[in-house]
């Protein structure tokens, strides 16, 4: 699924247009169904059915099936689509159990989510719990590769933290932004934005997403 265009950020000539995937396991048939049960929960609770979900974002109906069976693996921004349509915060479509003050979550266990082309992947670090106001994600983006992202829900803010690598940032129609291995930044995420990996190794990133007055659970 391709996000809006970003004012900007457009792509360099050379630039490698599938860069080489990231080797990590995939999520299995398995966990992929277990979300597409927690789906069909969270659309029963508000009284809406998988064709309401199909008008609200644009995917087919026999998609959506697909989604509910495990058999198809969307990337995470077809995800945060469709969160976005039900009005939760994407890590509601994961449930990692009952609230506790202490948990630990095996690597084994953790969602992995890659761009069709293989060229971004990223992780939820933080296991949901009802009430909580935040997600935290680690990222990685390939050399020479964009990623977009669509405009997060209203008031949504973003604080990025670049581990490794280097990347371009730009958030809207604003001016690009070069951050740093080391850098950190915060923004209104409520608008189309893009990375671009401007250095010559992978970028690896943190991401914290707060909200505001957007449903949990």
């Amino acid at each position: 699924m391709s996000a809006p265009a970003v004012a900007g950020l457009q792509p360099k000539e050379g630039t490698v247009s599938k860069p080489d995937p990231f080797r990590h396991p995939q999520p299995s048939r398995k966990k992929q169904a277990a979300v597409g049960e927690r789906l069909g929960r969270l659309l029963a609770q508000r009284g809406l059915g998988w064709r309401d979900l199909a008008h609200r974002t644009g995917f087919s109906e026999t998609l959506l099936a697909r989604l509910a069976d495990g058999s198809w693996q969307p990337p995470l921004g077809a995800l945060w689509k469709v969160a976005n349509a039900i009005d939760v915060r994407l890590s509601a479509l994961f449930d990692f159990g009952h609230a506790e003050d202490q948990m630990v979550m095996p690597a084994e266990q953790i969602p992995r989510f890659e761009a069709p082309d293989g060229h971004f992947l990223s992780q939820p670090l933080a296991a949901f719990q009802a009430g909580q106001g935040f997600e935290f994600y680690r990222a990685e983006l390939a050399v020479a590769a964009i990623h977009e992202f669509a405009a997060h829900p209203p008031h949504t803010h973003e604080n990025l933290a670049v581990h490794a690598g280097s990347i371009e940032v730009v958030v809207g129609r604003e001016a690009p932004l070069i951050l740093a291995a080391g850098d950190c930044m915060r923004f209104l995420a409520d608008v189309p934005h893009a990375y671009r990996n401007v250095g010559p190794v992978p970028a690896v990133l943190y991401m914290v997403l707060g909200y505001a007055g957007l449903e949990a659970i």
